[in-house]
């Protein structure tokens, strides 16, 4: 958000308001912008074939500060205790915008978490089909199992590690073309209004190993259903 503050302010007005804002719980950075590095900005911005100084004749932007919230959810509320400090007379962040994208963000996120479980539910069908082909076509061997006295778990776990293996390798296709997808995303976008991408390789593997994980248990899951249904050891 930038904080606007009055053309009359001194140099002591301006840090006791920069101190004042950092006092804000929530704040993550406060940064300084004079009027004279906003012009330059804008001007940059034009281009040099328009000379601003020349036309405008004297600098008419006042100096701002750049604020950065740590929870963007946030900035609304905190964009209000700032205008409320001496020496600030507009906060722009966005308004109206903004609450509209965390409008449309809380709906992806809602459709996101609908898609994640028919897909969950699909995973742990096809997996569980797979076993029951699986038990369906070892039939015999598993009556001959038996019959030499071995034990339920025994018979059991092939078809857990069956499983396993399915659901790590959907899992583990699914990771790379993510992997392969998000970094050309974090190439060419990088980050966008309110929107900031993950970039830590660290945070980022915790996430990939989570997802091999996750599929580790579809792959448990679907073949205990099928086990249970289809298998009676």
């Amino acid at each position: 958000m930038i904080a606007f503050l009055d053309k009359s302010l001194n140099q002591r007005q301006i840090n006791a308001a920069r101190d004042k804002i950092k006092e804000i719980e929530g704040i993550k950075s406060v940064e300084f912008i004079s009027r004279d590095k906003s012009l330059e900005q804008l001007q940059e911005t034009y281009g040099r074939e328009y000379d601003l100084k020349t036309t405008l004749g004297s600098n008419p932007l006042p100096h701002t500060f750049k604020i950065e919230a740590h929870n963007p959810q946030e900035v609304a509320q905190i964009a209000q205790q700032v205008d409320k400090i001496a020496g600030v007379y507009k906060v722009n962040y966005g308004q109206g915008v903004v609450e509209r994208l965390f409008q449309v963000t809380r709906w992806v996120r809602i459709i996101s978490i609908a898609f994640i479980v028919v897909l969950a539910a699909g995973a742990v069908f096809l997996i569980a089909t797979t076993t029951r082909l699986s038990v369906f076509a070892r039939r015999k061997e598993i009556y001959l199992m038996k019959l030499i006295g071995a034990t339920d778990w025994f018979i059991r776990w092939p078809f857990f590690i069956e499983g396993i293996f399915l659901g790590v390798a959907g899992s583990l296709l699914a990771v790379l073309l993510l992997g392969l997808g998000y970094q050309a995303l974090l190439q060419n976008i990088g980050s966008m209004v309110m929107v900031t991408l993950i970039s830590d390789p660290v945070l980022l593997g915790q996430i990939y190993l989570s997802l091999l994980a996750t599929g580790a248990i579809l792959g448990v899951l679907g073949t205990y259903i099928s086990l249970n249904r289809f298998l009676d050891v």
